[in-house]
């Protein structure tokens, strides 16, 4: 009998991809972000009859979540979901990173409300997700499935039929649900975690995980900020770990300690602390910077590339890594290959802000013509971007080129970006431009890019002012006594010293 072998081979193909495929287990078939979103609707009542009521109802809910794409920008994504009794969704197998908030909620009698977001754009809150508490969190501890809280989130509903959104950070007022359930209105809310994880079969495992793993987290993080107060060296090492016996990988904690014991003149032990550090906060990449710079501050420029270059291999799609190798470089005056790692990274990483980060690493080694050179990179691939012709502008004032930062400004009229270049060349000693700048930001304050009131920024124009002033009466004083050769108590010409 003869055999097609083609079939047969393509047979075992088949029957091995089948062996390999039910091998893998179910949790690595989704992204590593993939995993539970859970969060709690309340809506009061206001305003009727001088009573105050609460309504606690299977709301029907569509979620927003402010999320970047590959090149970092951001974009909105929703999620419907229809909440319980208690007003309590769970969102399942989905990206747990980014911004998330209620944006719709509709009730039982078909009601719907659209809720405005409380900020424009999570840009500013890069990374601070819990700047507003309660909708925004970027929360992601490790834990075998990410478990996302976004606590409990209160509206208010007048006569009017009009509906707020309520932000309390201060109070912990305590609402009691229709079977007993008393939920926090504020995080870290355990209650409605332990309650979701008893209506949720599925994921209760994971749930339980994340509340143990939370509730330490807060418990080292007290005694984090007790020793954040203490002055006594000896006391401060001692509390910080107790609170890394609690929560190992609490990582303010294991910087704080190793920043103690550097300030003790132990940096070897402050070593030991950053490399223990790195397994206990999973890879941190706060850790791994850490322990970088105190490898180059002992001179152990070889160990430092290789955690740098460790951080790299772990890491390759984000622009820290690079910049960390590149670091090790620049601190050995190598700028040739320090250029080259940051040009690999341009290549590899898609993200815009490669370049801003790039130019910050050579500004903090003092190559500020290779700073502009990244920074015109960054601002001609977000060219009408604020913070990309803010830093572009910075990058002219730290060559000089003066006039070039002006010009680019008129191209992008804006009270934030006159503010912050004003800071910029405030920083630089260039008093009189941050002044011309702090002026331009007052003229342009109406059109609603800063966040700041309009006092703030007058009190702020007004101490560029002073500063200029001083400045002016400064160097008229100096450029006054070397043309009179009047200044025996000086070791030079004090005009051109301070000039140049």
């Amino acid at each position: 009998m003869r055999y097609n072998t083609n079939i047969l081979k393509w047979n075992c193909h088949v029957l091995v991809i089948f062996m390999i495929l039910t091998m893998i287990p179910l949790k690595s078939v989704f992204c590593n972000d993939s995993g539970i979103v859970v969060g709690r609707a309340v809506l009061k009542l206001d305003g009727f009859q001088d009573e105050h009521r609460e309504m606690v109802a299977p709301f029907k809910l569509k979620i927003a979540c402010w999320k970047q794409d590959e090149y970092g920008e951001y974009y909105d994504e929703t999620y419907n979901v229809q909440a319980d009794t208690n007003g309590v969704f769970l969102l399942k197998d989905i990206s747990v990173g980014g911004y998330f908030r209620i944006a719709v909620l509709t009730l039982p009698g078909q009601k719907e409300f659209a809720i405005p977001s409380p900020i424009k754009s999570p840009k500013k809150y890069k990374g601070q997700g819990k700047m507003i508490p309660i909708i925004f969190s970027a929360e992601k501890p490790q834990t075998p499935i990410p478990v996302l809280n976004m606590g409990t989130t209160t509206f208010a509903l007048d006569k009017e039929g009009n509906i707020s959104l309520q932000i309390n950070n201060e109070s912990h007022e305590r609402i009691k649900s229709k079977d007993g359930y008393e939920f926090n209105d504020v995080e870290p809310d355990f209650v409605l975690l332990e309650y979701a994880a008893r209506i949720s079969n599925r994921y209760s495992r994971e749930i339980d995980f994340y509340i143990k793993d939370r509730k330490a987290y807060y418990q080292a993080d007290k005694i984090f900020n007790t020793a954040k107060k203490e002055s006594s060296g000896s006391q401060k090492v001692s509390l910080l770990q107790n609170a890394l016996k609690i929560y190992p990988g609490h990582t303010n904690a294991i910087k704080a300690l190793a920043t103690a014991y550097v300030n003790n003149g132990n940096i070897e032990a402050a070593i030991q602390v950053a490399k223990q550090g790195i397994s206990n906060a999973h890879n941190n990449s706060a850790i791994y910077q850490l322990l970088v710079d105190l490898l180059i501050r002992t001179g152990d420029s070889q160990q430092a590339m290789t955690m740098a270059n460790e951080y790299l291999q772990l890491n390759p799609g984000r622009t820290l890594s690079y910049v960390l190798v590149s670091k090790v470089y620049l601190e050995n005056n190598k700028l040739g290959q320090a250029e080259a790692i940051l040009s690999d990274c341009f290549g590899k990483v898609k993200y815009y802000d490669k370049y801003k980060d790039a130019a910050q690493i050579m500004i903090e080694y003092n190559y500020p013509e290779k700073a502009l050179e990244y920074f015109r990179s960054y601002q001609q691939l977000k060219p009408y971007d604020a913070w990309a012709n803010i830093n572009l502008a910075y990058g002219y004032l730290l060559n000089d080129m003066d006039d070039d930062a002006v010009e680019l400004l008129k191209t992008i009229p804006e009270a934030e970006v006159y503010y912050h270049v004003s800071i910029r060349a405030r920083a630089l000693k260039k008093y009189n431009l941050a002044r011309t700048f702090a002026r331009k930001s007052l003229e342009y304050y109406n059109d609603g890019t800063l966040s700041m009131s309009e006092e703030e920024l007058k009190q702020y124009v007004d101490r560029t002012e002073r500063s200029a002033e001083f400045e002016n009466y400064w160097i008229t004083y100096l450029k006054k006594i070397q043309d009179e050769n009047d200044y025996k108590n000086w070791n030079g010409k004090p005009y051109d010293a301070y000039i140049n």
